[in-house]
């Protein structure tokens, strides 16, 4: 039975209770994501625009992920699975459904554009030296590394080399000046090198060019139509991208340094060195050879020394690495993975622990995460360059027989 309500008497005034919980403090609501004290004091946030973090950050963060792309095992790891699983060996496969004018399906038209575009995909780049899936892997590469891409198209004069009279070029993204800023007529605006529309429509990219005689840096405006600007926006209104790496990146420098100073220990125990005590604890001459006043000796595998008279021989066998080690590693790694959006066997090798029903659920669910970045690759950078390569084999006659 529920309790029965008293009538309020006139006069008497209504009691509030006041509920403590999770999400009240003191009688007033209040988010506990959002409370300072001694707990969260370190745990701050930036409530900054995100363009102008990118502006403090972007240079530094790149200046790492190169680091560790050249020196962490699990950094190349990770992007070799970028290039293996959004490209693959043998890269994008162009499957053309032109039409007729009468809109039925143009099969010869469609063979032949693509019979053209795989000749001109043997030299897609500007130097001659990249096919067009080797350049896709270099592009989704320094996506992943940099966090952003910058390809160049670029309309050449035909030649036997290339007669589609169109190639791409593959740029250093640390070109675009991240620090030019300015306020331009009509309301357009520079942000980042990037010069927007007053719509926020991106209009130009302002590139960095260095004479390598004179040593001096020029600023190089070049359209956007001209210039692709490869990045996952995770923010809105971000105009440039973040390594893929940044947010395991502490975890992966940490985690080098730890199994540095873990094999570092482990060289040394396994040595086995010790020290000499003398009989009065002072220091006295062993042999000829002393180095900042401490005796030295030579340890050679299967040699025995003999110990002074009155000596004493102290060993130092410091059990390290120890048992936690191997547990300790794999769920830095575990954690790296996550961070990374790759599975833990995948970045790793290590199937210890692996059966067939877990390894399937995690192969599933990255696979996902490949297929959303290939529709992004197709769809920001793809697309774009076929358009662009449709229009310049137009134009140069490669594609000119299509039925009627």
């Amino acid at each position: 039975m529920g309790r029965k309500h008293r009538p309020r008497r006139r006069g008497e005034e209504a009691q509030a209770t006041v509920i403590q919980g999770p999400w009240r403090r003191r009688g007033r609501r209040q988010w506990d994501a959002a409370a300072t004290d001694r707990l969260t004091f370190s745990f701050l946030g930036a409530g900054a625009d995100i363009n102008a973090e990118l502006r403090a950050a972007i240079a530094p963060v790149r200046a790492r992920a190169r680091h560790l792309e050249q020196n962490d095992e699990y950094a190349r790891r990770f992007l070799q699975l970028v290039e293996t699983h959004v490209v693959g060996a043998a890269g994008f496969l162009l499957q053309v459904r032109a039409k007729n004018r009468r809109g039925d399906p143009d099969r010869r038209g469609s063979e032949q554009v693509e019979a053209e575009f795989r000749e001109w995909s043997r030299v897609a780049d500007i130097a001659g030296q990249l096919t067009f899936p080797a350049l896709c892997r270099l592009v989704v590469r320094t996506c992943a590394r940099d966090g952003e891409c910058l390809i160049r198209l670029h309309d050449v004069r035909p030649d036997a080399d290339n007669p589609f009279g169109f190639a791409l070029e593959v740029l250093d993204p640390a070109r675009l000046d991240h620090q030019y800023q300015d306020d331009l007529p009509n309301g357009r605006r520079v942000r980042l090198g990037v010069e927007l529309a007053a719509s926020g429509r991106p209009l130009a990219y302002h590139l960095l060019s260095q004479d390598l005689l004179s040593g001096r840096t020029e600023r190089v405006r070049v359209a956007a139509e001209d210039l692709i600007h490869l990045y996952l926006p995770e923010v809105p209104g971000q105009l440039r991208g973040i390594s893929w790496l940044a947010a395991a990146m502490p975890g992966l420098n940490a985690l080098a340094a730890y199994d540095e100073a873990a094999v570092t220990a482990a060289r040394v125990g396994a040595a086995k060195m010790g020290f000499y005590k003398s009989p009065d604890g002072g220091l006295h001459a062993l042999s000829e050879q002393q180095e900042d006043g401490e005796l030295v000796e030579d340890a050679e595998p299967g040699h025995f020394g003999h110990l002074p008279p009155g000596y004493d021989f102290l060993t130092w066998d410091p059990n390290y690495p120890h048992d936690q080690y191997a547990d300790f590693t794999r769920q830095c790694l575990h954690r790296l993975a996550m961070g990374l959006g790759v599975s833990y066997a995948g970045l790793t090798g290590d199937l210890k622990d692996v059966n067939y029903s877990s390894i399937r659920a995690g192969v599933l669910e990255e696979r996902e995460h490949w297929m959303v970045l290939q529709q992004w690759f197709i769809d920001r950078f793809l697309r774009p360059v076929y358009r662009r390569w449709l229009s310049a084999a137009v134009l140069n006659g490669r594609v000119r027989c299509l039925s009627r």
